[in-house]
């Protein structure tokens, strides 16, 4: 039962091992590895935690360990065994021990961090007193040198006033000699009496003394403030006000650990060596039965797989032709459903549309032959001449004369057309003469009129186009196009 933890802790397959059994102790030994280092780490992480929310009113660190601190323990302790036991399974044997080192080396960079994050706490508890009187020193230094900084002022001070206090009593007593000097006979006039010259001296050395004195009670007062601001330069003064406490830390305990020297690299590499540990066994171990069997299975997992890839594939291929065959046939069987009903439509409508066709052709021609007959009619009532030569002079063609207005009065058939086109031209005036045109038999009105002797305007269809009359006889008519040059030409109709 244990040793099946210890395997399974050591992310080795227990089907595999089913079938090599001999291979069990050493993935029992890397098991214990992974597992122990875990339970180092749920050590490490809740002394951590402890430390870090720990009473520190004085000097004595008060720890109270609860069991919020080692909860999160297991659970950093279970990261960290999580992380291991994927480092150590991913880990394939190959034979090829260069090809394992190239896929192993990030997983030993990874292995070296997490054996310093397992090691530092513990390494913060062995060296608890040491990284204690580390930080008390530097703490202490800190303020001696915070404590110079502010002083310095005030020991200017007391050394300025102590120079003072010599001065002035150097002055006293050569004032006081002098005032005695004087009384004796042997100062400046030389009269053995009690003058104003040695009144004046004697006045002089008392300010002299008074001054003194109040230099001297001046400088007892800086001494006693130089002396209350060193007073608390001591360990016990710094716990006692908090200061201590106040810059003690983590990351101060951390950086006063990687100050102890040598012996705390000696622990710090050992618990790097216990977390690598397992991956050296990994690599050292020969490919054995395990590898070979693992690469077995996992190969026929692959080959299944593929096949039932295949399969797949093979099933919707086929599904796709079903549904392209579905696709045409109801494409195929949908026209010709169109076409039969379009068929259908076709012969209902046919004579329909062809009687329809007969009565607006029967009904265009009584249309024109009644207006023919009226057109007709009109041009026998006019006596006026409406016919010229034939000959036409485009370059002096001269004033436009009644007589020149041959054009209209006559139903002209364009030749060369597709479909059977004829035109009317009626009256003859210069502008706004209506024009008749008549395509298979379908009736439409216009306008013509003069642009000079031989151009004409026609205004059709909404269209508007200038023509040049370059030939005129009694029964042929040919027009050019002045844009585009096309060629009109029409003959006499009937």
């Amino acid at each position: 039962m244990i040793g099946d933890f210890f395997i399974w802790c050591s992310g080795a397959k227990k089907r595999v091992l089913s079938e090599c059994p001999i291979e069990k102790g050493k993935f029992i030994g890397m098991g214990m590895a992974v597992f122990f280092i875990s339970i180092l780490s749920v050590i490490s992480s809740t002394f951590f935690i402890t430390y870090a929310f720990a009473k520190k009113n004085t000097n004595e660190l008060s720890f109270a360990i609860h069991w919020q601190y080692i909860l999160c323990g297991i659970l950093w302790g279970i990261i960290i065994f999580t992380i291991d036991r994927n480092i150590v399974s991913t880990i394939r044997k190959t034979g090829v021990l260069k090809n394992e080192l190239q896929k192993a080396y990030p997983r030993f960079i990874l292995a070296f961090f997490i054996g310093i994050v397992i090691s530092t706490p513990l390494e913060m508890k062995f060296f608890e007193k040491e990284i204690t009187q580390k930080i008390e020193e530097k703490i202490l230094n800190q303020q001696i040198g915070l404590n110079n900084q502010t002083t310095t002022p005030l020991k200017n001070q007391i050394a300025n006033t102590k120079e003072q206090i010599i001065l002035n009593t150097s002055l006293r007593e050569d004032a006081y000699a002098k005032a005695v000097a004087e009384k004796n006979g042997r100062g400046l006039t030389g009269i053995k009496r009690y003058g104003p010259k040695a009144k004046e001296w004697e006045n002089k050395s008392f300010r002299y003394s008074q001054l003194v004195d109040s230099l001297n009670s001046n400088l007892t007062k800086l001494n006693d403030e130089l002396m209350n601001s060193q007073d608390g330069l001591s360990v016990e003064k710094l716990y006692d006000k908090g200061i201590i406490q106040r810059f003690d830390g983590a990351e101060m305990r951390i950086g006063a650990l990687y100050e102890l020297g040598v012996f705390h690299w000696v622990i710090t590499l050992l618990f790097i060596s216990l977390e690598i540990l397992p991956l050296i066994v990994k690599l050292m171990i020969p490919r054995g039965p395990y590898d070979e069997i693992l690469d077995r299975m996992e190969y026929e997992i692959f080959i299944e797989q593929k096949r039932i890839i295949s399969d797949k594939n093979s099933e919707i291929n086929n599904l796709l032709e079903e549904i392209d065959k579905i696709t045409k046939l109801k494409s195929e069987t949908r026209l010709l459903i169109n076409k039969t009903k379009l068929d259908a439509e076709i012969k209902a409508n046919e004579s329909l549309l062809l009687d329809i066709s007969q009565k607006q052709a029967n009904l265009a021609k009584i249309a024109v032959k009644k207006w023919y007959d009226d057109e007709l009619n009109k041009l026998k009532s006019n006596q006026k001449p409406q016919y010229i030569t034939t000959n036409i002079n485009t370059q002096n063609p001269g004033p436009l004369t009644e007589s020149d207005k041959k054009i209209s009065g006559i139903f002209w058939m364009q030749k060369g057309a597709v479909d059977n086109t004829e035109y009317y031209f009626h009256n003859g005036s210069l502008k706004g003469n209506s024009l008749i045109h008549l395509k298979n038999n379908q009736f439409h009105k216009g306008e013509w009129g003069y642009r000079s002797k031989y151009e004409i305007d026609i205004d059709l269809l909404n269209k508007k186009v200038e023509y040049i009359i370059l030939e005129l006889t009694d029964n042929y008519l040919k027009l050019k196009d002045k844009l585009t040059n096309e060629i009109l030409e029409f003959e006499k109709s009937g």
